[in-house]
């Protein structure tokens, strides 16, 4: 007993700690943002399993009083978890991915993901008479049932799902830069489903929730990382990412001769602040870096937030023909973003680009200096239209 006890402590207590610890610094130290949330739910649950999986081992086989019926509760209580652990996983891809959240009641595709979940309950229910889970013998041991893999199989699923929309995001991005982020996430994604399987297969290696611990303190650092790296206000890339891309970019001058530098400052924004306020001015900058996104969406393009109302894109471009034509098509879905809605504003921006590559060996502050003189420049003439 005192052996068995102490081996389950060794591997599930390292994990349940370093959850803990994430969760207290993440309630401390991170903003109430909805992917946060999301991700301190699946800490809690994994925690929660992590528990249950370790009170059945340690009271597998014991002699105590009523152990055969501690056996039982927490073997069921364990079953109930394992598939609510998936859904909040494919909850926080799908909000990572959409910047939205699943609805449980609007959302037809959540109502199908639910329905299996209720048939698996349904049946859960029944395994303490037909055994198709698992069974308690008279010794208080844990006996696999016969149909032990459909719970396996049901998370396995719900897993593959948040893999396949993160896979779909990774083949469809241009963006070099955002592929890379994808690519993170589905990694992390995988080590679950990769856990499931082999223990399914080999029930006494013990590696689905330790792994799965794991898997989230690598989604933890790639978070952090992303906070480090991203704008609060509008989700883009912030200036210190920005200076170690174009930093980047300048080492490879070789490969990269047709790279522009785009700077857009958005027009009369000093206005929408002292008019309407801070609060419709970040909508303003909210509303522009939108625009920008999706104007790049399917680019190889890294777009981030310079600083107050200015925004940078680094970019391919065969030409300076062919940025002119850019900056027109940017201003020009800047101008229509505004059509047929009721604001109180309307958005535009001036930009300036600059061309660096093999041939112009310049430092980053003179690419940076080139391209905002041509952005001020151009603000210059609209304003005198």
């Amino acid at each position: 007993m005192i052996i068995n006890l102490t081996l389950h402590l060794n591997v599930y207590l390292f994990p349940m700690i370093l959850l803990a610890i994430i969760f207290i610094s993440m309630k401390k130290n991170q903003a109430q943002t909805m992917d946060n949330r999301l991700y301190r739910a699946l800490l809690q649950s994994t925690f929660l399993m992590l528990l249950v999986e370790l009170s059945t081992w340690i009271m597998d086989g014991s002699e105590l009083p009523f152990a055969g019926l501690i056996m039982w509760a927490t073997n069921l209580t364990y079953f109930l978890l394992l598939p609510i652990m998936s859904l909040l996983w494919v909850n926080y891809v799908y909000f990572y991915l959409f910047k939205k959240t699943l609805s449980y009641v609007k959302s037809f595709n959540m109502v199908c993901m639910l329905i299996p979940l209720g048939i698996y309950y349904g049946v859960l229910m029944t395994t303490i008479f037909t055994q198709w889970f698992f069974t308690i013998d008279r010794q208080n041991h844990y006996i696999r049932g016969f149909h032990f893999y459909l719970p396996y199989i049901l998370v396995n699923i719900y897993l593959v799902i948040a893999f396949l929309m993160v896979m779909s995001f990774v083949l469809s991005e241009v963006s070099s830069f955002r592929k890379k982020q994808y690519l993170s996430l589905c990694v992390v994604t995988g080590i679950p489903i990769a856990a499931n399987i082999i223990q399914m297969v080999y029930p006494n290696l013990w590696l689905s929730l330790p792994m799965t611990a794991f898997a989230e303190l690598l989604l933890y650092v790639q978070m952090q990382r992303n906070h480090i790296t991203t704008d609060a206000l509008t989700g883009v890339n912030n200036r210190g990412c920005f200076n170690a891309y174009l930093e980047k970019k300048l080492e490879q001058r070789g490969e990269n001769q047709n790279l522009y530098l785009f700077m857009m400052d958005l027009d009369h924004f000093k206005e929408i602040n002292d008019t309407f306020g801070h609060v419709v001015g970040d909508e303003a900058l909210m509303k522009a870096a939108s625009i920008i996104c999706e104007f790049f969406h399917r680019t190889d393009a890294f777009l981030a937030r310079y600083g107050g109302d200015e925004f940078c894109v680094i970019t391919y471009c065969q030409n300076d023909k062919e940025a002119k034509r850019l900056t027109e098509q940017l201003q020009q879905t800047f101008s229509e973003s505004g059509r047929g809605r009721s604001q109180e504003y309307n958005l535009s921006c001036s930009i300036g680009f600059t061309r660096f590559g093999s041939e112009t060996k310049v430092s980053q502050e003179e690419i940076i200096h080139r391209a905002d003189m041509m952005m001020y420049m151009e603000k210059k003439r609209r304003r005198n239209l």
